[in-house]
This record gives structure tokens, C-alpha cells and sequence, in this order.
């Protein structure tokens, strides 16, 4: 018994392989747990560079650096939220 294929058979089962090749390539280069680290970094990197400008801002404000980070969150100058805690913990 011969099977005949064709043309848009062939092409159906072609097209299926290769859709299949690029989400599997996809999830092997970017797979879920990198990608989560990844946006925990940048929260991270975003918190940091919010609490240096809050910083900066106290320090125009105050004249003096704030002896603990929980005086950023109490200032009347600072018109922003601070993010310093880790998102992740």
C-alpha cells in the first residue's frame, strides 16, 4: 500500500515541525525560570536607582545623608515611592 502525500499535506506536516522546532527552541533559550529572574533583576535594578534618587532628594532636602532607609519613606520632600525591599523575599 503506497501512501501518496500531497503537496499541502506536505506542507501541513513541514510547517507543524518547524512550529514545533521554534517553541522548543524558544523555551530552551528563554525558559520560564530565566525570564522570572531576569524581571526580578530589573525590579531589583529599578528599586536600587529609586532609593538613590530618594536619597539625593533627602540630602538636598536635609542637608545629611538619612541614617536608615525607613527615613525615606517618612520624608514630606519625596514625592515618589521608595522600593527597597527585595521583590522576590
Amino acid at each position: 500500500m503506497k501512501l501518496h502525500f500531497g503537496r499541502g499535506t506536505f506542507l501541513a506536516v513541514f510547517a507543524a515541525i518547524v512550529a514545533a522546532a521554534a517553541v522548543s527552541i524558544s523555551i530552551w533559550l528563554n525558559s520560564p525560570s530565566e525570564m522570572r529572574a531576569r524581571r526580578l533583576d530589573h525590579a531589583r535594578l529599578e528599586g536600587l536607582n529609586q532609593t538613590q534618587n530618594a536619597i539625593m532628594i533627602y540630602y538636598g532636602a536635609n542637608h545629611t545623608l538619612p541614617v536608615e532607609l525607613k527615613a525615606l519613606e517618612n520624608d514630606d520632600h519625596l514625592h515618589m515611592e521608595v522600593h527597597w525591599h527585595d521583590p522576590e523575599t
